[in-house]
Protein backbone atom coordinates (compact mmCIF):
# COMPACT_ATOMS: atom_id res chain seq x y z
CA UNK A 1 0.00 0.00 0.00
CA UNK A 2 1.68 3.14 -1.01
CA UNK A 3 1.47 6.06 1.43
CA UNK A 4 3.26 9.84 1.54
CA UNK A 5 5.45 11.06 3.68
CA UNK A 6 6.57 14.13 3.98
CA UNK A 7 5.65 14.48 0.61
CA UNK A 8 7.52 10.87 0.12
CA UNK A 9 6.57 8.05 -1.15
CA UNK A 10 6.17 4.94 1.19
CA UNK A 11 5.50 1.64 0.65
CA UNK A 12 5.38 -0.70 2.87
CA UNK A 13 5.95 -4.56 2.68
CA UNK A 14 5.48 -7.69 4.34
CA UNK A 15 8.61 -10.04 4.19
CA UNK A 16 7.19 -14.20 5.81
CA UNK A 17 9.38 -15.56 8.12
CA UNK A 18 11.02 -18.99 7.26
CA UNK A 19 8.82 -20.57 10.12
CA UNK A 20 5.75 -18.75 8.64
CA UNK A 21 6.76 -19.97 5.01
CA UNK A 22 7.36 -23.81 6.28
CA UNK A 23 3.55 -23.13 7.92
CA UNK A 24 2.27 -22.26 4.68
CA UNK A 25 3.74 -25.08 2.45
CA UNK A 26 1.68 -28.51 1.58
CA UNK A 27 2.80 -31.27 3.95
CA UNK A 28 1.97 -33.57 1.28
CA UNK A 29 4.79 -33.74 -0.76
CA UNK A 30 6.91 -33.69 2.08
CA UNK A 31 5.27 -36.94 3.58
CA UNK A 32 5.50 -38.50 0.01
CA UNK A 33 8.73 -37.47 -0.11
CA UNK A 34 10.09 -38.84 3.54
CA UNK A 35 7.98 -42.17 2.81
CA UNK A 36 9.56 -42.65 -0.78
CA UNK A 37 13.20 -42.33 1.07
CA UNK A 38 12.29 -44.84 3.71
CA UNK A 39 11.06 -47.19 0.89
CA UNK A 40 13.78 -47.02 -0.68
CA UNK A 41 15.83 -47.48 2.13
CA UNK A 42 14.04 -50.67 2.95
CA UNK A 43 14.43 -52.16 -0.42
CA UNK A 44 18.03 -50.87 -0.31
CA UNK A 45 18.08 -53.29 3.11
CA UNK A 46 16.02 -56.18 1.97
CA UNK A 47 18.61 -55.74 -1.88
CA UNK A 48 21.51 -55.81 0.45
CA UNK A 49 20.61 -58.75 2.63
CA UNK A 50 19.55 -60.79 -0.66
CA UNK A 51 23.17 -60.37 -1.96
CA UNK A 52 24.67 -61.37 1.03
CA UNK A 53 22.19 -64.46 1.46
CA UNK A 54 23.21 -65.12 -2.35
CA UNK A 55 26.93 -65.15 -1.60
CA UNK A 56 26.70 -67.11 1.18
CA UNK A 57 25.00 -69.54 -0.31
CA UNK A 58 27.26 -69.30 -3.06
CA UNK A 59 30.19 -70.23 -0.53
CA UNK A 60 28.65 -72.90 1.23
CA UNK A 61 27.34 -74.82 -2.02
CA UNK A 62 31.41 -74.60 -3.03
CA UNK A 63 32.22 -75.82 0.13
CA UNK A 64 29.53 -78.62 0.21
CA UNK A 65 31.19 -79.75 -3.45
CA UNK A 66 34.29 -79.72 -2.42
CA UNK A 67 33.70 -81.96 0.90
CA UNK A 68 32.16 -84.40 -1.20
CA UNK A 69 34.79 -84.48 -3.75
CA UNK A 70 37.44 -84.36 -0.93
CA UNK A 71 35.18 -87.53 0.60
CA UNK A 72 34.80 -89.26 -2.77
CA UNK A 73 38.83 -88.71 -3.49
CA UNK A 74 39.41 -90.21 0.17
CA UNK A 75 36.93 -93.30 -0.02
CA UNK A 76 38.82 -93.89 -3.32
CA UNK A 77 42.08 -94.28 -1.23
CA UNK A 78 40.83 -95.95 1.72
CA UNK A 79 39.37 -98.45 -1.31
CA UNK A 80 43.18 -98.58 -3.38
CA UNK A 81 45.04 -99.35 0.14
CA UNK A 82 42.73 -101.98 1.62
CA UNK A 83 42.96 -103.34 -1.90
CA UNK A 84 46.84 -103.19 -1.84
CA UNK A 85 46.62 -105.11 1.34
CA UNK A 86 45.16 -107.94 0.30
CA UNK A 87 46.69 -108.00 -3.48
CA UNK A 88 49.81 -108.32 -5.22
CA UNK A 89 50.66 -104.97 -7.23
CA UNK A 90 52.53 -106.98 -10.60
CA UNK A 91 50.25 -109.82 -11.36
CA UNK A 92 46.83 -108.40 -9.27
CA UNK A 93 46.49 -111.22 -7.66
CA UNK A 94 45.13 -111.96 -4.21
CA UNK A 95 48.25 -111.71 -1.50
CA UNK A 96 49.25 -114.21 0.81
CA UNK A 97 47.51 -112.07 3.36
CA UNK A 98 44.38 -112.81 1.62
CA UNK A 99 45.16 -116.36 0.93
CA UNK A 100 45.42 -116.92 4.62
CA UNK A 101 42.39 -115.09 5.60
CA UNK A 102 40.32 -117.39 2.71
CA UNK A 103 42.00 -120.31 4.22
CA UNK A 104 40.43 -119.39 7.44
CA UNK A 105 37.47 -118.57 6.33
CA UNK A 106 36.84 -121.80 4.95
CA UNK A 107 38.08 -123.67 7.86
CA UNK A 108 34.93 -125.48 8.58
CA UNK A 109 34.84 -126.89 4.20
CA UNK A 110 36.11 -130.61 4.02
CA UNK A 111 37.90 -131.66 1.66
CA UNK A 112 39.93 -128.68 1.94
CA UNK A 113 42.78 -128.98 -0.98
CA UNK A 114 45.77 -126.28 -1.18
CA UNK A 115 48.02 -126.38 -3.92
CA UNK A 116 52.14 -124.57 -4.21
CA UNK A 117 52.95 -124.03 -7.45
CA UNK A 118 56.73 -122.72 -8.55
CA UNK A 119 58.25 -121.66 -11.28
CA UNK A 120 61.12 -123.87 -12.41
CA UNK A 121 64.69 -122.76 -12.76
CA UNK A 122 62.86 -119.15 -12.62
CA UNK A 123 66.04 -117.56 -12.07
CA UNK A 124 67.67 -118.26 -15.01
CA UNK A 125 64.67 -116.06 -16.50
CA UNK A 126 66.04 -113.01 -14.54
CA UNK A 127 69.69 -113.46 -15.01
CA UNK A 128 69.68 -113.90 -18.93
CA UNK A 129 66.46 -112.20 -20.15
CA UNK A 130 65.88 -109.51 -17.45
CA UNK A 131 63.49 -109.08 -14.69
CA UNK A 132 61.09 -107.24 -17.21
CA UNK A 133 60.85 -110.56 -18.61
CA UNK A 134 60.78 -112.29 -15.21
CA UNK A 135 57.54 -109.90 -14.29
CA UNK A 136 55.73 -110.20 -17.40
CA UNK A 137 55.82 -114.05 -16.95
CA UNK A 138 54.69 -113.98 -13.15
CA UNK A 139 51.94 -111.86 -14.74
CA UNK A 140 50.99 -114.27 -17.63
CA UNK A 141 51.62 -117.43 -15.08
CA UNK A 142 49.14 -115.91 -12.97
CA UNK A 143 46.44 -114.87 -15.16
CA UNK A 144 46.42 -118.94 -16.45
CA UNK A 145 46.31 -119.79 -12.88
CA UNK A 146 43.52 -117.68 -11.92
CA UNK A 147 42.06 -118.97 -14.78
CA UNK A 148 42.16 -123.08 -13.42
CA UNK A 149 41.36 -122.03 -10.09
CA UNK A 150 38.42 -119.83 -10.28
CA UNK A 151 36.83 -122.46 -12.77
CA UNK A 152 36.44 -124.85 -9.57
CA UNK A 153 35.42 -122.41 -7.26
CA UNK A 154 39.27 -121.22 -5.77
CA UNK A 155 41.17 -118.69 -4.85
CA UNK A 156 44.37 -118.64 -6.57
CA UNK A 157 47.35 -116.00 -5.49
CA UNK A 158 50.87 -115.20 -5.26
CA UNK A 159 52.77 -116.35 -2.30
CA UNK A 160 56.02 -114.66 -2.77
CA UNK A 161 59.08 -114.06 -5.59
CA UNK A 162 57.62 -117.17 -8.19
CA UNK A 163 55.47 -119.51 -5.59
CA UNK A 164 52.01 -118.87 -6.23
CA UNK A 165 49.24 -120.85 -3.85
CA UNK A 166 45.86 -121.96 -4.41
CA UNK A 167 42.86 -123.00 -1.90
CA UNK A 168 40.04 -125.08 -3.27
CA UNK A 169 37.42 -125.29 -0.75
CA UNK A 170 35.13 -129.22 -1.39
CA UNK A 171 38.19 -130.65 -3.59
CA UNK A 172 38.86 -133.97 -2.58
CA UNK A 173 42.30 -135.11 -3.12
CA UNK A 174 42.20 -136.71 -7.06
CA UNK A 175 40.01 -133.57 -8.00
CA UNK A 176 42.56 -131.50 -6.08
CA UNK A 177 45.77 -133.67 -8.05
CA UNK A 178 43.51 -133.22 -11.90
CA UNK A 179 43.45 -129.18 -11.28
CA UNK A 180 46.90 -128.95 -10.53
CA UNK A 181 47.37 -131.07 -13.39
CA UNK A 182 45.32 -128.92 -15.92
CA UNK A 183 47.53 -126.21 -14.35
CA UNK A 184 50.81 -127.46 -14.53
CA UNK A 185 49.43 -128.56 -18.50
CA UNK A 186 48.68 -124.86 -19.76
CA UNK A 187 51.42 -123.55 -18.25
CA UNK A 188 53.14 -125.53 -20.45
CA UNK A 189 51.51 -125.14 -23.25
CA UNK A 190 51.60 -121.03 -23.11
CA UNK A 191 54.99 -120.84 -24.75
CA UNK A 192 57.14 -119.43 -22.22
CA UNK A 193 60.44 -120.11 -22.52
CA UNK A 194 64.00 -119.81 -21.26
CA UNK A 195 66.65 -118.06 -23.11
CA UNK A 196 67.93 -121.52 -24.48
CA UNK A 197 64.28 -121.62 -26.12
CA UNK A 198 63.63 -124.62 -23.24
CA UNK A 199 60.18 -124.58 -22.00
CA UNK A 200 59.22 -122.47 -19.16
CA UNK A 201 57.34 -124.98 -16.19
CA UNK A 202 55.86 -125.34 -13.06
CA UNK A 203 56.09 -127.58 -10.20
CA UNK A 204 53.07 -128.38 -8.16
CA UNK A 205 52.65 -129.60 -4.48
CA UNK A 206 49.21 -130.98 -3.48
CA UNK A 207 47.56 -131.29 0.06
CA UNK A 208 43.89 -132.38 0.78
CA UNK A 209 42.50 -131.90 4.47
CA UNK A 210 39.93 -134.73 4.62
CA UNK A 211 38.64 -134.69 8.38
CA UNK A 212 39.62 -132.94 11.57
CA UNK A 213 40.53 -128.91 12.52
CA UNK A 214 41.99 -126.58 10.31
CA UNK A 215 45.93 -126.23 11.18
CA UNK A 216 47.42 -123.86 8.82
CA UNK A 217 50.99 -124.06 9.62
CA UNK A 218 50.57 -128.25 9.18
CA UNK A 219 48.89 -128.00 5.76
CA UNK A 220 51.03 -125.66 4.13
CA UNK A 221 53.78 -127.69 5.26
CA UNK A 222 52.79 -131.02 3.68
CA UNK A 223 51.90 -128.68 0.74
CA UNK A 224 55.91 -127.63 0.32
CA UNK A 225 57.26 -131.32 1.49
CA UNK A 226 54.95 -132.65 -1.87
CA UNK A 227 56.06 -129.82 -4.34
CA UNK A 228 59.84 -130.53 -2.67
CA UNK A 229 59.56 -133.94 -3.90
CA UNK A 230 58.33 -132.50 -6.95
CA UNK A 231 61.28 -130.17 -7.74
CA UNK A 232 64.06 -132.96 -6.60
CA UNK A 233 62.12 -135.83 -8.94
CA UNK A 234 62.97 -133.76 -11.93
CA UNK A 235 60.26 -130.66 -11.96
CA UNK A 236 57.56 -129.79 -13.87
CA UNK A 237 55.39 -132.58 -12.02
CA UNK A 238 52.80 -132.44 -9.94
CA UNK A 239 53.02 -134.32 -6.48
CA UNK A 240 50.80 -134.98 -3.90
CA UNK A 241 50.95 -135.39 -0.07
CA UNK A 242 48.96 -138.13 2.01
CA UNK A 243 45.69 -136.87 2.81
CA UNK A 244 45.62 -134.84 6.20
CA UNK A 245 43.32 -136.28 9.04
CA UNK A 246 44.22 -134.29 11.62
CA UNK A 247 42.46 -135.60 14.76
CA UNK A 248 41.34 -133.34 17.58
CA UNK A 249 43.36 -132.00 20.97
CA UNK A 250 42.49 -133.04 24.04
Amino acid sequence: MPLGVAGEPLTLSVQPSHASLLQRLPRHPVISLVIGLLLAYLLYLVLHGYTRLARQHRRVHAANTELRREIRVRSQLQQEIEWLARHDELTRLPNRRLFMETLQANAAQRPLSVLICDIDHFKRVNDHQGHLVGDRYLTQLGDIGRKVIEQHGGLFARYGGEEFVACLPQAGGSQAVAIAETLRRNVQDAALAHHDDSTLTVSVGVVTLEKGPLDVATLMQAADEALYRAKAEGRNRVKAAPALAVTERA
